[in-house]
């Protein structure tokens, strides 16, 4: 498994589009570099102010229009105006720098390094970035300049690449949040939106995640080539067998009540069993995430698939659109429902999903939208 877990994770340094993307974050006010490490850019106190004046107003809105259940776009907040309108240009160097980059940013990591890995990016610090650059694609599109605003989604989905790559927990955790502010604005934003189912399945945040859980089981036995003690190496096997158990299920299957208690046989020692009941109570709210992510995503790629089908129909033919059995969750479907004198087509998760306590975002599973061909800008 280490073997394995290198292979896919090799060590690696920090490139050089990271250290540009740096450079260009600063100047937005927002730190990408790792909280320890010397010489590297940050912002200055005057960046730091205007970012700082804004922040709460753009997290806010890009939260409030990637949970809408329509395609009604929200005004743009006047905080959020003032800060594009000085900040405009930095922003735009930071998106033209990952649309433009060879390679995507890549931050040092090292697997030989144990728990400790490697110094992290600034995770709140990208997580506060892929805000930003929505924010600017929502304010594009509000504009009328779908093609700007598609440019900035693209740049905020290079970004989150960036993490999906990384083998530790955290991060994943950050790109699923990210990923689903992402898909989120996806239902809302007016450009042509082929690509994008293409572009939907390939970041496997569900595969992702699960490495970062055999990692992190890796971890925890030492770096530089140590085995760990035989309490820790029973830990690691039990946390192997907990992922091999999680990969059978799904958004519907998984239940908090039983996700409190299946993993507790698969512990016997004392040691083990004192460590999983530590990690494994809030892993599992990470995992609900994951599946609930998934879920999320496959709305959002009917609302897409339903839009290409209302853009290719024939002159005054509406498509047939059927109800869709849910891949995600078997036996559940999403139903197709046409209303408003037929000017508006809703698409509805029908299916059991169980409750969660939660403080993660939650997507409407529900998304009404025009069913009239969108006119092309």
């Amino acid at each position: 498994m280490i073997d394995e877990l290198e292979r896919r994770f090799p060590p690696a340094r920090t490139n050089e589009a990271a250290l540009r993307l740096e450079e260009k974050a600063a100047l937005v006010g927002i730190a990408l570099a790792p909280e320890k490490t010397s010489n590297r850019h940050r912002p200055a106190a005057a960046e730091k102010s205007v970012y700082d004046a804004a922040r709460a107003a753009v997290s806010g809105f890009v939260t409030r229009e990637a949970t809408g259940e329509n395609e009604e776009a929200g005004l743009l907040p006047e905080e959020v105006a003032r800060f594009l309108s000085l900040r405009g240009e930095a922003l735009a160097a930071v998106r033209d720098e990952l649309l433009s980059s060879a390679q995507p940013p890549r931050w040092e990591m090292d697997l030989t390094k144990g728990a400790q890995y490697a110094p992290l990016p600034n995770l709140l610090g990208i997580l506060n970035l892929q805000k930003l650059l929505l924010a600017a694609a929502l304010s594009e599109s509000l504009q009328g300049r779908a093609e700007e605003a598609e440019r900035h989604l693209e740049a905020s989905w290079r970004l989150n690449e960036a993490l999906v790559a990384r083998p530790e927990l955290i991060s994943q955790l950050i790109a699923i949040a990210g990923g689903k502010l992402q898909i989120g604005i996806l239902r809302k934003l007016a450009f042509d939106r082929e690509p994008w189912l293409e572009r939907l399945p390939r970041q496997d945040f569900r595969a992702a995640f699960f490495w970062s859980l055999r990692a992190e089981a890796t971890a925890s036995l030492g770096g530089e080539g140590k085995q760990g003690s035989p309490e820790l190496l029973e830990y690691a096997r039990g946390m192997r067998e907990v992922v091999r158990e999680l990969e059978k299920e799904n958004a519907c299957s998984f239940r908090q009540e039983g996700a409190e208690r299946f993993w507790q046989p698969l512990f016997p020692g004392r040691e083990a069993r004192v460590l999983s009941g530590i990690t494994l109570p809030n892993l599992t709210d990470a995992v609900h995430r994951v599946f609930r992510f998934e879920l999320d995503r496959e709305l959002t790629a009917l609302v897409l698939e339903a839009r290409r089908a209302l853009r290719s129909r024939q002159e005054g033919r509406r498509p047939d659109f059927q109800d869709r059995p849910s891949l995600v969750c078997p036996g559940a479907r999403w139903n197709y429902r046409i209303s408003g004198g037929g000017d508006a087509l809703t698409i509805a998760f029908e299916g059991h999903l169980p409750e969660w306590e939660t403080v993660a975002l939650k997507l409407p599973l529900s998304f009404r939208f025009a069913a009239v061909a969108p006119r092309r800008p």
